[in-house]
């Protein structure tokens, strides 16, 4: 390249180049701010011993790497790669294609690249979306880029991508990446708007609202933002910092039970500020605040755990008291009886199997 009196004169072989229509000189790529915000939707190596989701291609051992492997595609089974100088024949063409439509996105561009071996023309496209073609005419492995391909219409529900070559190819690491904010445009043909170039006062300030754009919440709500100052892993979209109450209406601790014996003593410790994601979709009723997984305990004749049984309670502390549901360790097993004949009730333990026959007028030793 030569460069005199601003102009660029480039020396260059138009059979090894692409060309492109006069309309589309001065194209350029431009990246935005989040054009390295770069999503891998797959790369296919065939190093698993398969070429599946791939389909109309067999597992080769044709490689890049020694001890590699690659996919060999051929439009007539059981052909071989030995003439690259039959151009005919290879300009017939054989294709190969893989099921995407669970990784696609409408609205979304993206770009190709693959590795391959064998002397004619590579295309691909997403059904009626092309992503370009490239000419190999060496007989050694090439990188071929294509795209990038903007997915303007909705998924197909059988979506493929199909890539297509000569007569018989091998191709290797297949990466389809999905990209944003790359615009490829005519340099000079775009108008800057005025609100671009100002401040929050309206005041002149070339590029204060580049990469100013719209984002959404977890509600639907829509937000305007720029130059995050700080980035958070994708478990954590939705995290606030949230009061656990311990379950009870007190702020404060609370101790149940004390004194003797201690075993049963209970403390409710204070609220805590804690750092949650607030899904919505993971909240219950509050009628159900402070449910709880417990076992309840099977017992042999003599009292002896054997056993459990799985109970699901609500153990909320502001009824310990109001209600009450709690009660001392030697308290446990207590039971309300309604004697025969009687409206009122007594309190007493649970007997178990321990239980007698009370006899008036016995006669003992007869």
């Amino acid at each position: 390249m030569s460069y005199n009196n601003g102009i660029c004169t480039y020396m260059a072989i138009p059979s090894e180049g692409v060309s492109c229509s006069k309309i589309n000189a001065g194209c350029r790529e431009y990246k935005g701010n989040a054009a390295y915000n770069v999503r891998l939707v797959f790369w296919d190596n065939f190093e698993q011993g398969t070429i599946e989701p791939w389909i109309n291609g067999e597992f080769s051992n044709e490689s890049i790497n020694f001890g590699g492997h690659s996919m060999k595609v051929s439009s007539v089974s059981g052909g071989t790669f030995n003439n690259f100088f039959k151009i005919a024949k290879a300009q017939a063409g054989a294709s190969t294609s893989r099921p995407v439509q669970a990784l696609v996105r409408q609205g979304k561009s993206y770009l190709l690249s693959f590795w391959a071996k064998g002397f004619g023309n590579y295309s691909a496209k997403f059904g009626d979306l092309n992503f370009g073609s490239k000419t190999i005419s060496g007989s050694e492995w090439q990188e071929i880029k294509l795209g990038p391909v903007y997915f303007s219409r909705p998924v197909a529900n059988d979506e493929k991508l199909t890539i297509s070559g000569p007569n018989t190819f091998y191709i290797d690491n297949i990466l389809l990446k999905e990209v944003q904010e790359s615009l490829y445009l005519i340099k000079d043909s775009w108008t800057t708007p005025a609100v671009c170039d100002q401040d929050y006062q309206g005041n002149s300030s070339p590029g204060f609202m580049i990469g100013c754009r719209q984002y959404k919440d977890r509600r639907g709500l829509a937000h305007y933002f720029k130059s995050f100052s700080s980035l958070c892993r994708e478990q954590a979209v939705g995290c606030e910092a949230l009061i656990d109450t311990q379950n009870s209406s007190s702020p404060f601790e609370e101790e149940f039970n004390q004194g003797k014996p201690t075993t049963d003593d209970l403390t409710v410790p204070k609220d805590n500020l804690v750092y949650l994601v607030n899904n919505s979709q993971k909240s219950c009723p509050a009628n159900d605040k402070g449910c709880q997984f417990f076992g309840l305990p099977n017992l042999d004749k003599d009292g002896k755990v054997i056993g459990w049984n799985d109970q699901y309670l609500k153990n909320n502390p502001d009824l310990y008291t109001n209600k009450p549901i709690l009660c001392q360790q030697s308290d446990e097993n207590c039971e309300e009886y309604l004697p025969k004949g009687s409206n009122t009730p007594v309190y007493f333990k649970d007997p178990g199997e321990k239980l007698c026959e009370y006899r008036e007028n016995v006669n003992l030793g007869v």
